[in-house]
């Protein structure tokens, strides 16, 4: 929650708590994707780390792709109905990367 200030119809300041959420922000190649929102940084961090790269492996076509992602606090703008960002916190570098590949086992018998 941040504490933003704001005039009351006396034009006294006082401090209003905002909902700040996190959303995850990733491209494959030139397509942009979203997951979110997230009530926690620690969520979203999670993941960015443990699943994005499962989900952007899926989604790129070729079998290398670029790959940048980043997580972003947000508030939601009452009066469009829009998200707004406010922060970026964590931001991965762009790469390339390879696709994951799926290994399969074999029990001798």
């Amino acid at each position: 929650m941040k504490t933003t200030p704001l005039e009351n119809y006396r034009g006294v300041c006082i401090m209003k708590e905002i909902e700040t959420y996190f959303f995850v922000v990733y491209k494959v190649n030139k397509e942009a994707h979203e997951c979110g929102p997230y009530d926690s940084l620690a969520k979203a961090t999670e993941m960015l780390v443990d699943h994005i790269p499962f989900l952007a492996s899926k989604q790129s076509v070729k079998t290398k792709y670029n790959f940048k992602a980043e997580i972003q606090e947000r508030i939601l703008d009452t009066a469009s109905g829009t998200w707004l960002t406010i922060s970026t916190p964590l931001m991965e570098n762009p790469c390339r990367k390879q696709k994951l590949r799926q290994t399969v086992r074999k029990t001798g018998a």
